[in-house]
């Protein structure tokens, strides 16, 4: 009879521990969801949906001083690095009190362009793993993908991976990310189907990858969804004797086509000599874009005239979303060196800075090349342009102070200096959403703040520079030592 009673209380001492060691991710439902609407900017430090916005409560550690602190709505976690919404009114301007807690977790990873993404009643993110190594910390070279509805119930977890800063994409279907293939040292392609319900499995798409675009698609309507959700990539070539590689194209729903092969540009440029191998390229992905149509691509080629590699140029190409068909002889040649857009309107129409001639350039196909536009004397970071009142404006770092130019040709400004110091490099790249200039402040606990775009006047106090989420134990108690 003793031995019945202590196996019994074993089995319960076992399940006590198990069930103590399980994240729970039970939360009370946010009372206020918003209808299904336009996202202006998906993807990054912050998501705007109609009249809310959603954004990072700030930069954590990847870890906790305890695995389970990172647990979701855990009470020692105080919510850094949760995801947090507020209401805006009509003017644009967030109203007092609608702050809520909606993913009460650790959002977390160190590729920049990351961030979390919002698809119907859905919000996708990466979280550090909850796992705990041999001495009790997290593992924090391990992100978890995962998923929360908009009123804060539902979360799940779609898979593991054993990598802390992969490059990826959520699309309205799927999730697509690229990293190690298993324990290889090569790098492969994956997707993770998001229309089931639960089950989800990570399927390979791609392997031996030797480089990925995902074109970030800020904008979605879904009710009027032109955007072609799909990634680029690359692979070398199966015949060992030619430098050239293979370029593909993957749709959300992982169904891949080749768009250039060894042959592609066989007939293109000066040389046609089928025998010679001038006129073999490797092709080197810079950046993608949607675009109105589609998604713009741009690419380096370099051909191995004479034995070694001579870059051909920067070239563009828009795909639309019915075929992805690609034809050499409507490619663009952008300019003879490499360079890199950062606004985009089509692959035709972009804007770029040249980091040796440090020159803000604009390139329209009519005229041929850039026009330079105004020449910074120094190296600059772009982040983007956004329209203030009627004017568009370049916002970019520089020896790290905010700055803003004009783009009204017709009534140019001198720089201006809109925030000295503070801004972040060394996390999620800022952004414009809901008409802020998000960002992570660096001298100020990480935390998320804000510039209202339409408020900063040269020379006046009134700029509206706000923290948008709030301190938490953490942060006072980093300010107490």
């Amino acid at each position: 009879m003793i031995k019945k009673i202590l196996m019994m209380l074993s089995v319960v001492l076992v399940a006590a521990f198990a069930f103590a060691g399980c994240e729970s991710y039970k939360f009370d439902a946010i009372s206020e969801v918003p209808d299904t609407a336009v996202i202006t900017s998906n993807g990054g430090i912050a998501v705007q949906q109609g009249n809310y916005l959603y954004f990072i409560n700030g930069q954590s550690d990847y870890a906790y001083t305890e695995s389970s602190e990172n647990y979701f709505n855990h009470k020692n976690n105080a919510n850094k690095g949760a995801i947090v919404r507020v209401k805006l009114d009509d003017n644009g301007t967030i109203i007092d009190g609608s702050m809520v807690t909606v993913v009460p977790k650790n959002v977390m990873t160190s590729y920049t362009a990351g961030g979390f993404y919002i698809y119907g009643d859905w919000i996708y993110y990466v979280s550090p793993s909850t796992k705990a190594s041999s001495d009790g910390t997290v593992q924090s070279s391990r992100l978890c993908i995962m998923r929360t509805k908009l009123n804060g119930t539902g979360t799940q977890e779609l898979a593991v991976v054993d990598n802390n800063s992969f490059e990826y994409i959520v699309t309205p279907d799927s999730v697509m990310y690229y990293t190690n293939d298993g324990d290889t040292s090569t790098k492969a392609l994956f997707r993770i189907d998001t229309t089931v319900k639960k089950g989800f499995k990570t399927s390979k798409v791609a392997e031996d990858v030797s480089s990925v675009m995902f074109p970030k698609n800020a904008y979605f309507n879904p009710d009027n969804n032109k955007v072609a959700h799909c990634v680029f990539f690359t692979k070398s070539s199966e015949d060992d004797t030619t430098n050239a590689n293979l370029t593909y194209v993957a749709d959300s729903k992982g169904e891949i086509k080749q768009i250039i092969n060894e042959s592609t540009f066989i007939t293109q440029g000066a040389y046609t000599d089928a025998a010679n191998s001038e006129h073999i390229y490797s092709v080197s992905l810079v950046t993608a874009a949607q675009t109105e149509n589609g998604v713009a691509l741009f690419y380096t080629k370099s051909n191995y005239r004479g034995g070694s590699a001579n870059v051909s140029g920067l070239f563009s190409y828009e795909f639309t979303t019915e075929d992805y068909a690609f034809d050499a002889v409507k490619e663009n040649k952008v300019a003879s060196a490499s360079l890199t857009p950062f606004a985009v309107k089509s692959a035709t129409d972009f804007y770029f800075i040249d980091s040796t001639a440090y020159g803000l350039y604009h390139y329209t196909a009519q005229e041929g090349k850039g026009e330079e536009i105004l020449n910074f004397g120094e190296t600059v970071t772009s982040y983007g342009i956004a329209k203030v009142g009627n004017i568009d404006y370049l916002y970019y770092l520089s020896s790290n102070n905010l700055c803003r130019i004009s783009l009204d040709l017709e009534n140019p400004s001198n720089a201006e200096t809109v925030k000295s110091g503070e801004i972040s490099t060394s996390w999620l790249t800022p952004e414009f959403a809901a008409g802020y200039f998000v960002y992570t402040n660096s001298e100020n606990y990480n935390l998320t703040y804000g510039i209202k775009l339409d408020s900063f006047v040269l020379g006046s106090d009134d700029t509206v520079d706000v923290m948008l989420g709030f301190k938490t134990s953490l942060d006072v108690d980093e300010a107490a030592e």
